[in-house]
């Protein structure tokens, strides 16, 4: 154990309770009384602990800060917030008049004026404003800054008159010979404000757009006289002291010319909305830093100048880029979390009001997921490409595409170490993201823009399914129905019908209009602006769709001698290919455990993930599976004619090497479509005995089911070949009769 050296003196800790988290206003007054209270302790610190700040190596005790902070107050030494613009850069186009904006800034302003402006306002390619200060200063007929005269004045009144030091500093203390019984309203308020307590000093200072919890809930007559907000003079006075501070760097302020909102630090637009009546009600957001450990005034100030968030190598200027900067480990470390609090609209469309939206927190104890690093990054790449909402003259156009994305992203970045909260948040994402993409195939004027997605890591879902409580037997078909790889073709084969009908595609391809960004490489796909002919997927039971794809890639798509078309990578439990058979399974899961692996990239897989996999679709508890109904047996055996590496298995001993093409399995497809099962089999048998196979004589069986094309949908599902074979040779003749 290290021995605490000799010469360590302690720090004094001043906890106050009344500055926390909860809302803008009182996290800006935080930021305000460290910067006031190094004027007179230059070396104090100040962090966040329990949701609370606290001021350590400075002031002693409480008392020293009332009494510095009182003293501010009663000589008027607040840090002057004023900005005087030029009429010409307020009022006329922002695109005109930002070279006016720009040289006043540059000519006609002094250090701390120009320091404060720019933390309100930044000219670029055009002016921008941040939207924590509305238009500079204003929101509505709410004006800060004669909201900080109004509280000036206040404190002043209120505050008993203190004797200027002789001695020639920077500090303002109230004298030593002052009654400590004096209580003023001033003095009271101040108390209760950092510690907490209730406020009686009340008026409105135009701060209501931070300290939300001054409104009243209905805001309407009687309630008139807290429409603006009743709090304390002393927290606007302190919130105002903070805004020096948040100023971003000069190449931040350089960006501008791209991007206006980059130039605030941690300021991003507002997440899109997810519904029509949202549109509009959100003007941006404020992503707080918070840190527990002490840093000095000139550190803090160091933090906001940075204000690092990048996601993709890119400023994260959005909303959705902001939580995946986080998920990426994107932001600037030591702190501990982020408060997001969004700026909406109320009940009025001039002012906005502050509201904590969601905590992230920056102290996982958990290793960061590389796999979902790489996912949300190609999320957010193709959440940037959807078509956005815009205005056009006076009202909006909604599309909605965006908007639910961003919502998942920042609620996947908020799920902190809880890991179910993790994966349930994970799995929303893909929810969203496919919402968003069914509907932008589904819209001719959406896929005008073409949005292109990369494909997700499969170890991704390894991660997320490694989580899951239980995999159900809808998990594992989905899993294994995502898995049907695209054909390839054969270097001696012809090509013609190739170029007319294109190649076996993966499930994705089929479910949605979606298209290889390169040739047959299904790793990065596209939407296509016109739906390609094989999306014969629609709103219609599963079986239906089901047997759409087999149709079309028997049918069209494959060639004639190539094997069929129905290869996968990972194989079912023949229990829940029976399960499905029997239509004793939830075809809503299904249908939404498909859609979130189709985003993944199937293309190839890993031994590694081959063997996970192959362990995760093993079923904790294997159903024994006694005499098989007609339709199971009858699945099983068809399903060698559907599966060349299934056929080989009832073929070891047969030397001739012929396998199951394409071309034989359309007969009988045909035929199970409409119903014949009779002469499917009858088909089938002949298909067997081609390929050297002896099947028993059915004779005069009847082979009657209820519904064949559930069937014939079941026999895309990947089953177990092995499984397959042990039922398979019930049907096939002795090895002795087929060696003669």
């Amino acid at each position: 154990m290290t021995p605490i050296p000799q010469n360590t003196t302690a720090l004094s800790v001043v906890p106050l309770a009344g500055l926390h988290l909860d809302t803008l206003g009182h996290y800006f007054a935080a930021l305000g009384l460290l910067r006031l209270i190094a004027r007179q302790w230059p070396s104090v610190k100040g962090c966040w602990r329990n949701g609370i700040f606290h001021l350590v190596g400075g002031p002693k005790d409480f008392s020293e800060v009332e009494s510095f902070v009182l003293g501010v107050g009663a000589n008027t030494k607040w840090s002057q917030y004023t900005i005087n613009r030029p009429e010409n850069a307020q009022n006329d186009s922002p695109e005109k008049k930002t070279n006016d904006l720009a040289l006043w800034l540059a000519n006609d302003t002094g250090e701390i004026e120009a320091t404060l402006a720019l933390s309100h306002i930044v000219a670029g390619k055009s002016r921008a404003f941040n939207p924590v200060f509305g238009t500079g200063g204003n929101a509505g007929n709410r004006s800060f800054i004669k909201g900080w005269e109004k509280a000036c004045d206040t404190v002043k009144a209120a505050t008993p008159k203190v004797k200027k030091s002789k001695k020639r500093t920077n500090t303002c203390e109230i004298p030593s010979d002052l009654p400590a019984e004096i209580p003023t309203a001033a003095k009271q308020d101040l108390s209760s404000f950092l510690n907490g307590g209730t406020c009686s000093l009340l008026a409105d200072y135009g701060a209501a757009c931070w300290f939300s919890d001054a409104n009243k809930k209905y805001n309407f007559s009687p309630d008139s006289p807290f429409r603006e907000g009743q709090i304390t003079p002393w927290a606007m006075l302190l919130a105002c002291e903070a805004f020096p501070l948040l100023v971003g760097a000069t190449t931040r302020q350089l960006g501008t010319a791209r991007e206006g909102t980059g130039a605030f630090p941690f300021v991003t637009k507002a997440a899109a909305p997810e519904n029509e009546k949202e549109v509009e009600i959100l003007t941006g957001e404020f992503w707080a830093p918070v840190w527990s450990r002490p840093l000095s005034l000139a550190e803090v100030s160091m933090l906001y100048k940075r204000g690092r968030a990048e996601a993709n190598g890119r400023g994260a200027i959005t909303s959705s880029a902001f939580a995946t900067a986080i998920l990426q480990r994107g932001t600037d470390t030591g702190l501990t979390e982020f408060r997001r609090f969004s700026l909406l609209h109320t009940t009025s469309a001039q002012t906005f009001e502050s509201r904590l939206a969601s905590i992230h927190s920056l102290t996982t104890t958990y290793k960061a997921d590389t796999a979902q690093t790489r996912a949300v990054s190609s999320i957010i790449r193709f959440r940037d490409a959807l078509p956005r909402d815009f205005k056009k003259g006076k009202s909006w156009v909604y599309r909605g595409l965006q908007g639910p994305i961003d919502t998942a992203l920042v609620r996947l970045s908020a799920s902190g170490n809880n890991e179910d909260l993790l994966r349930e948040n994970s799995w929303a994402l893909l929810d969203t993201v496919f919402a968003s993409l069914i509907k932008t195939a589904n819209n001719k004027t959406y896929r005008e823009r073409e949005p292109v997605l990369e494909l997700l890591p499969v170890s991704w879902a390894v991660s997320l399914l490694q989580k899951e409580f239980e995999l159900t037997p809808e998990i594992r078909i989905a899993l294994a129905l995502a898995t049907l790889q695209a054909g390839t073709q054969k270097k001696d084969s012809g090509s013609d019908e190739v170029r007319m009908c294109g190649l076996p595609a993966p499930f994705f391809a089929y479910r949605v209009g979606v298209v290889p960004i390169l040739n047959n490489k299904w790793s990065r796909v596209r939407i296509d602006k016109n739906t390609p002919l094989r999306v014969e997927w629609g709103e219609r039971p599963l079986t239906e769709n089901l047997i759409a794809v087999i149709r079309r890639r028997v049918a069209v798509e494959a060639q004639a001698q190539s094997q069929p078309p129905f290869k996968t990578q990972l194989t079912l439990p023949l229990a829940d290919v029976f399960a499905f058979l029997n239509n004793e399974i939830d075809e809503a899961a299904l249908n939404r455990w498909l859609d979130r692996f189709l985003f993944f990239d199937w293309s190839f897989l890993q031994t590694a993930e081959r063997d996970t996999f192959s362990t995760l679709l093993r079923p904790a508890k294997y159903s024994s599976i006694g005499a098989l109904h007609a339709a199971e047996a009858l699945f099983c055996f068809l399903r060698p004619l559907f599966h060349a590496y299934t056929f080989t298995q009832i073929q070891h001993e047969q030397k001739s090497g012929k396998t199951p093409t394409a071309s034989m399995l359309r007969p009988f497809v045909a035929l199970l479509e409409q119903g014949d099962t009779a002469a499917a089999v009858s088909a089938a048998q002949g298909r067997y005995k081609s390929l050297l196979i002896e099947t028993a004589d059915f004779g005069e069986t009847e082979f009657t089911l209820s519904n064949p094309r559930r069937l014939l949908a079941t026999l895309l599902l990947p089953a177990s070949p092995t499984a397959v074979d042990k039922h398979f040779s019930r049907f096939q003749l002795t090895k002795s009769s087929n060696k003669k």
